[in-house]
């Protein structure tokens, strides 16, 4: 996912602007550029009409601009506090917009797809029974990655860090659980050996891994991590599985194939693994909301998007309905006809939908809980509580000489559901809450055994609320706040092994 801001893109809007600007320019070389990123805002911002009490100084370079625009609006009671969230680093609270620019220049070699580091996310730390050492395991590892490329895997368990074995959970386990790959070369991984609760006994097969802190290509992969159908109770329970990362347009196609698949195979239960997932489309999350809603709730409101007084004075249009390929595209309405092929082939008499959730759920993951809930379709959430980004954004292009491009990403919109709801940005709460991180061994996605996916088949075939025990040898969490990377910053890079 790189360097992924979490943010709601409307798709298809994508507007264009030509400017020619001399970097020689006597007035500075950010004016023309900051003056088309505060017209746009004048126009499109959701909390625009505060822009005009905010003082103005265009000679900062685009970033610096476009932060001073919203600390200025922010300084004016909050108003704009549905446009990010409060970060925590080294004890510094700070705050993360997502209203955000990308400067696009073809001399530049910045890739959103390249990272630096090994690409390993770390769990919780905990005791190994067998020996009584400090150990951690693999929570997640990057596509691409060197770590990927040497053959580790979620759920493996680290013994050792750069040859040192651990008894206590003390300052310097700390550090090297930290900086894997920069300040710790090697470590030591082994298999987890498990009973029948996911209680840990053991680890065997341990080996040493060199680790390689280097550039890396994440492949542009379909969204669409893995999809099954699991059978429960002798066949009378289909339930289909999908573990989707990102609501991206490019890739609907693939979810009309899997709805059609399930069609097929009589699924009549239904498992959204969002907890990678951290937003993208409108439009994709009403086809993939079509999909499960199927034919009887055909035409009726799903996402309802509300803009500034400006842009609604000026017929911006607003719904998106299940089914219906008529999508909003600024002031018109387009044709999109993957969503009549949504409802051809999609489900019928859905009536509970299960998601697996974390603190990286958002955006367009809550607008399909909430769309679906404003259906009357139970959604039951497991895991932890979703970010809350109850707005959205479209793209808007400004071109200047050199071929620079920047991309405004500016917050446009409140996201509704079709009872007119959108106080989600809190978050929603879990019915279950698990945090996968409390369990020592981690199976794969899609395993009937990983405790969220296992936690919803029971739920499924019981039809009673499970209650999860944490394992009797839980992960410990008190590592110091002001020193652990959350899943959010391993997702996102803000992270992953800087030194």
């Amino acid at each position: 996912m790189g360097n992924k801001i979490i943010l709601f893109i409307l798709a298809f809007l994508l507007l264009s602007c030509e400017k020619n600007e001399s970097s020689d320019d006597p007035q500075g070389p950010y004016v023309h550029k900051n003056q088309s990123i505060l017209d746009e805002m004048n126009k499109t911002y959701l909390w625009n009409e505060e822009i005009s009490n905010v003082p103005i100084d265009l000679s900062l370079n685009c970033e610096d601009f476009l932060r001073s625009l919203l600390d200025g609006v922010a300084s004016q009671n909050d108003v704009n506090k549905e446009d990010g969230y409060v970060h925590i680093v080294d004890g510094v609270t700070t705050r993360r917009y997502y209203t955000w620019i990308v400067i696009d220049d073809p001399n530049s070699k910045a890739s959103n797809s390249v990272r630096y580091g090994v690409g390993i996310g770390c769990g919780k730390p905990a005791f190994d029974p067998s020996t009584g050492d400090v150990i951690t395991y693999i929570l997640y590892v990057t596509p691409g990655s060197p770590a990927a490329q040497d053959g580790l895997v979620r759920g493996s368990i680290i013994t050792k860090f750069g040859g040192i074995t651990f008894k206590e959970l003390n300052q310097d386990f700390h550090d090297k659980h930290n900086y894997i790959g920069t300040r710790v070369k090697t470590i030591e991984v082994g298999d987890p050996v498990i009973d029948a609760s996911n209680n840990l006994i053991s680890v065997i097969n341990k080996r040493t891994v060199s680790l390689r802190a280097e550039e890396y290509t994440v492949p542009a992969d379909s969204p669409i991590a893995k999809h099954k159908v699991i059978s429960l109770d002798n066949n009378s329970k289909r339930v289909g599985y999908l573990k989707y990362d990102d609501f991206d347009a490019n890739f609907d196609r693939e979810l009309i194939k899997i709805s059609a698949g399930w069609k097929a195979q009589n699924v009549n239960e239904v498992v959204l693994d969002f907890r990678n997932n951290s937003g993208g489309s409108a439009a994709t999350a009403a086809l993939l909301g079509t999909t499960i809603a199927g034919k009887a709730h055909f035409n009726k409101m799903f996402l309802k998007t509300m803009p500034n007084k400006n842009l609604m004075s000026n017929n911006y249009q607003t719904d998106y309905r299940i089914g219906s390929p008529l999508i909003p595209h600024g002031v018109v309405n387009a044709n999109y006809t993957a969503m009549t092929d949504a409802l051809n082939e999609s489900l019928s008499g859905i009536n509970v939908v299960y998601v697996l959730t974390s603190d990286v759920t958002a955006s367009a993951s809550e607008v399909l809980i909430n769309g679906l809930r404003g259906l009357d379709i139970e959604v039951r959430l497991i895991g932890l509580k979703t970010r809350g980004k109850n707005v959205g954004s479209s793209a808007y292009r400004a071109s200047f000489e050199g071929g620079v491009d920047i991309i405004l990403y500016a917050i446009e919109f409140y996201s509704y559901n079709g009872k007119g709801f959108k106080d989600f940005y809190g978050g929603f709460e879990p019915q279950v809450h698990v945090d996968e991180e409390d369990f020592v061994v981690p199976f794969e996605h899609g395993n009937p055994s990983e405790i969220l996916l296992k936690t919803a088949l029971e739920w499924i075939s019981t039809g009673v609320k499970p209650i999860v025990r944490k394992p009797s040898n839980p992960s410990m969490t008190h590592l110091p706040a002001n020193k652990t990377l959350s899943r959010l910053d391993f997702l996102y890079g803000y992270g992953d092994d800087l030194d």
